[in-house]
């Protein structure tokens, strides 16, 4: 996932300054901030890459890559305020759109076995709200929008499917209660280990009898 989001940056950037990079160039990208911790042997590592370079000619077939109109954002840094709190993240790209603007985040996990998100479970991704919350703000100057300018998408590269939603005002205020509903939780929470699978990689494990 870092490697394709390392590649697709500066494939993206290479557009952005008015340039027309091919499947050769972002193959090139790739050998170049490929990722080569996090794989348990060499044969698993060449695997993933090879389905790393399908995923980047995939792309290049999608509606996502076009030169004449390139993302106008790039990994862009966020933060508003909210509740006493600040809420911070990256949004992975920005483009325009013929109503406003598009808010794109790339997705690697294996959807291969997999339904898209539904329409319901896309309204309900609190993280796509987040962003549109982000562009409401008038930290760029695409952004300060009203709710019915953006578009939230988001893009699977084993499908090389684009899925998009939206929010309306009184969504963005539930998902605004819903921020600080956790804020909260978190604030009086005792931290007690939750028995979940997540467990198996916890840092605090050792410390926790789940991990006898």
């Amino acid at each position: 996932g870092t490697s394709l989001h390392d590649v697709l940056k500066n494939f993206n950037g290479l557009l952005i300054k008015g340039k027309n990079p091919k499947e050769k160039e972002i193959l090139e990208l790739l050998d170049k901030y490929w990722v080569r911790f996090g794989y348990s042997n060499k044969k698993y590592e060449e695997q993933m890459k090879k389905r790393g370079r399908e995923y980047l000619i995939n792309y290049l077939e999608s509606n996502l890559y076009n030169f004449q109109k390139p993302p106008v954002l790039l990994e862009q840094p966020f933060v508003f305020s909210l509740d006493s709190c600040r809420v911070r993240g990256k949004i992975d790209r920005v483009d325009l759109a013929p109503n406003g603007i598009e808010i794109i985040d790339y997705k690697t996990s294996d959807f291969l076995n997999k339904d898209l998100p539904t329409d319901r479970e896309m309204k309900k991704n609190l993280q796509l709200s987040i962003y549109a919350l982000a562009a409401l703000e008038p930290t760029q100057e695409i952004f300060g929008k009203k709710p019915e300018e953006i578009t939230l998408s988001l893009y699977f590269f084993d499908l090389g499917r684009k899925v998009s939603t939206t929010r309306t005002q009184k969504e963005l205020e539930e998902a605004r209660k819903e921020i600080v509903k956790i804020k909260r939780e978190i604030e009086v929470s005792d931290f007690e280990c939750n028995k979940n699978y997540f467990c198996a990689n916890c840092e605090y494990k050792m410390f926790c009898e789940v991990s006898a």
